[in-house]
């Protein structure tokens, strides 16, 4: 009961967060709408029904990381807003003045955003899938960022093409795991090694990878950079035994890891 309540409690707290970070009365509005849904979602979910997450119209969010267009998903609202990794936001300002930054898995721009517009150094930002991709320049663009190449290509261990899974909602597309919904596309993909290669970027500071299981083969195909420059790097590591994967990659680097929010981790 205890939990429930919790959960319920942090349910309408962020609700509330993303609807006073909407940016016009109108989005508010059509967030609002869609959170009183909430007891019908509920019924459904219980049922065993698929609750829908488009919201009436496209929404913007606005708040002290940016102005985010999230189209109609409300996913999109949530991961924009306040609510969603904070801490990996602040960290990732705090550690960007300058320098390259590679955001991997970079999404619509939730932390591509926030980081170039504190920086003056470079953001390099690889995403993907296409939908993600497109809002990734919309809101490059919406930021007024000249400091941002946007790369639409998966980075793995390889060169070449791998079938990409793709989840129902936003965030959870992935290489590895095949059970998250029930489409999936062949997309290109490269090293990071041979990313920054053409783009003549020989020095990276810091590194942030998200992509959902595939977080070591990203690793494998960036060695050149981590002997030569040694980045500071941010990731995601599901479970312990994945992260003993990613540590035995990186330890032989000299690499210490440690914990820095849930399913998160720092290698300096």
């Amino acid at each position: 009961m205890a939990l429930t309540i919790r959960a319920t409690g942090k349910y309408i707290l962020d609700a509330i967060t993303v609807v006073s970070e909407a940016y016009t009365f109108k989005d508010k509005l059509t967030i609002l709408r869609y959170y009183l849904k909430a007891p019908f979602f509920m019924i459904n979910h219980m049922m065993g029904r698929h609750n829908p997450r488009l919201l009436l119209q496209d929404v913007i969010i606005k708040n002290k990381y940016g102005i985010f267009f999230c189209d109609r998903n409300l996913y999109y609202a949530l991961g924009f807003s306040s609510v969603v990794e904070p801490k990996i936001k602040e960290f990732l300002i705090r550690n960007n003045s300058e320098g390259v930054f590679v955001d991997i898995g970079a999404n619509g721009g939730m932390h591509t955003i926030p980081s170039a517009r504190k920086m003056e150094g470079r953001v390099i930002a690889i995403e993907p899938e296409s939908k993600n991709f497109e809002i990734l320049k919309k809101n490059i663009r919406l930021n007024g960022l000249k400091n941002v190449i946007a790369i639409n290509k998966g980075c793995f261990s390889r060169r070449g093409k791998l079938t990409f899974y793709l989840d129902d909602g936003i965030g959870g597309h992935s290489f590895i795991n095949k059970d998250i919904g029930h489409k999936h596309v062949k997309i290109n993909v490269d090293t990071l090694d041979n990313i920054l290669k053409k783009l003549k970027i020989k020095r990276v500071d810091l590194i942030k990878i998200d992509v959902e299981g595939a977080e070591a083969d990203v690793l494998k195909g960036a060695m050149k950079t981590l002997k030569s420059s040694h980045p500071k790097i941010v990731f995601e590591a599901w479970d312990e035994k994945y992260l003993r994967k990613i540590e035995k990659i990186l330890k032989p680097l000299n690499y210490k890891i440690v914990k820095i929010a849930e399913e998160n981790y720092l290698a300096t």
